[in-house]
């Protein structure tokens, strides 16, 4: 790992801080390429997303 760490944090391993799971599938036409939540893919994961979700979504 290359990045800078800000001071006070720490490097922890995604499952270490909570579980992750599919909880709903996201359809194409829910999500947007340029504004919203950020919507990570399998993927997308651990990189850049390509897509965006509504809050309310």
């Amino acid at each position: 790992m290359n990045q800078k760490i800000p001071e006070g944090w720490s490097v922890k391993k995604l499952g270490d801080i909570g579980k992750v799971s599919m909880c709903k599938r996201i359809m194409k036409n829910e999500t947007h390429p340029d504004f919203g939540i950020p919507f990570y893919k399998i993927s997308t994961f651990g990189g850049k997303p390509d897509a965006y979700i509504s809050e309310e979504l």
